[in-house]
């Protein structure tokens, strides 16, 4: 399957997991339920935020 990066999003919980989707271009949903890990995942450019897997969808 091809799919075009710009189309494509990565979720994670890391900082690492955000910054390797700035560094290949794709969109970043972080997750955190702490609000210190969702500051840590927004200074690492994290596209969104979200604190359950129910705000996920909305997030896309």
């Amino acid at each position: 399957m091809r799919v075009d990066i710009g189309d494509a999003a990565l979720i994670g919980d890391s900082d690492f997991d955000v910054e390797a989707a700035v560094r290949a271009g794709a969109r970043s949903i972080a997750y955190a339920v702490e609000p210190v890990k969702a500051e840590s995942l927004t200074r690492a450019g994290a596209d969104a935020v979200i604190g359950s897997m129910v705000e996920l969808a909305a997030s896309l």
